[in-house]
């Protein structure tokens, strides 16, 4: 698996590159299991193959990084599974280095690292996402909609082997959420937490109703939910905040499981033609994964959000950015002969001119009041236009 997910190019190693042009240490976070590895393999392979990969999880991984900087100066060095105590512990050899080489009346040429972990939280510099369609092909979508993007379970050798990977996965999410211990949430609470945002995905929902769904109180939602986002595996879709607000719009933010594989292996489905992946479950999993690749693949200053009124009109995904007309998506498990009424009443009411409604089988065609029928990829290719 290690081998063929190395082949597989992250869209993130060329803004790492560039951004090393002009900063000297570069922090990511990146979710459990979601390619920090071979990221930091290609990452090597570009930049020199003789550069350090440093595991800072090592026992001796403070004299490894000590002896780095003493025998010889560093271009370039790697250090996976990092932390933010890490990450001022070599600021704090780079700040040395440069010292060093200002009394012996040299240049600043500090060494540059990136930093690979998983708790850098708001201070990260990047983000590391599990695959994305963009990165797979868009003749992966069925395959990478079901398992999701966490390599282990994309490149597994079936179905049923990626669902047990991520229901493995899952275990480790509630243990880390569990071991916090600054709320009481008990191991039971955490799965039934993951449980209730996996099956409640596309839905309006705050703190108060996850409490109730899965039985957790409110304090303890509030914490883990930002465990989870801190780790990369939840969503917050914030709602659409148009000029002129209408009185009626509702404000709650939605929640979404980043990886649908994740979702899928929670809710006990075991391939790609299970019963369980049909009706209005199908639909908010599909709505959910177009929603993470569009984010994925739009430009890291637009934004994303949802609109929803107390009326029914309604858009899964409304896009903007300074200087762009704003974009809104209506996102569909099956094709329609005619734009939704609740996506086309919420565009007029916003005055989005460009309109898409968002489909797997999605063929262009021009749709009622506006609306024009796209397929995943199509559409992924007008935001990363965007």
């Amino acid at each position: 698996m290690y081998t063929i997910a190395v082949l597989i190019q992250r869209k993130l190693v060329p803004s790492l590159l560039s951004a090393l042009r002009v900063t000297k240490l570069l922090r990511v976070n990146g979710a459990p299991r979601c390619g920090k590895t071979v990221l930091a393999a290609q990452l090597q392979a570009r930049l020199d193959p003789d550069c350090p990969v440093l595991n800072a999880r090592r026992a001796d991984a403070l004299e490894l990084l000590a002896r780095a900087f003493a025998e010889r100066p560093l271009t370039y060095l790697i250090c996976d599974d990092a932390d933010p105590a890490f990450a001022e512990l070599l600021a704090a050899f780079q700040a040395r280095q440069q010292a060093s080489q200002a009394a012996a009346g040299l240049s600043a040429n500090p060494t540059r690292a990136v930093l690979l972990g998983g708790a850098f939280s708001g201070d990260a510099d990047f983000e590391l996402q599990p695959l994305s369609l963009f990165e797979l092909g868009a003749g992966s979508w069925r395959k990478h909609w079901f398992r999701g993007g966490l390599p282990e379970a994309y490149f597994a050798g079936g179905d049923a082997l990626a669902m047990a990977t991520l229901r493995d996965y899952e275990a480790t999410l509630a243990l880390s959420l569990a071991s916090r211990r600054r709320d009481g949430l008990s191991l039971q609470g955490a799965h039934k937490l993951v449980r209730a945002l996996a099956s409640g995905q596309g839905r309006a929902c705050n703190e108060n109703a996850l409490s109730l769904d899965s039985g957790v109180s409110r304090t303890s939602v509030v914490h883990a939910l930002e465990g989870l986002r801190a780790l990369g595996m939840l969503r917050r879709l914030e709602a659409y905040a148009e000029d002129g607000a209408h009185r009626r719009k509702s404000s709650s933010p939605l929640y979404y499981l980043r990886d649908q594989g994740l979702a899928h292996a929670v809710l006990g489905m075991q391939d790609g033609a299970d019963p369980g992946l049909h009706g209005a479950t199908a639909a908010a999993s599909w709505q959910a994964y177009v929603i993470e690749q569009a984010a994925a693949a739009l430009p890291p200053d637009a934004r994303l959000c949802h609109y929803a009124s107390a009326d029914g009109a309604a858009l899964e995904a409304v896009i903007s950015r300074e200087g762009q007309a704003p974009l809104a998506a209506s996102i569909r498990r099956y094709p329609g002969a005619a734009a939704p009424r609740g996506a086309a009443n919420a565009a007029e009411r916003l005055g989005i001119a460009r309109r898409y409604l968002v489909c797997p089988e999605g063929r262009g065609r021009e749709l009622s009041r506006g609306f024009t029928e796209l397929n995943l990829p199509r559409f992924l290719e007008l935001l990363e236009a965007f």
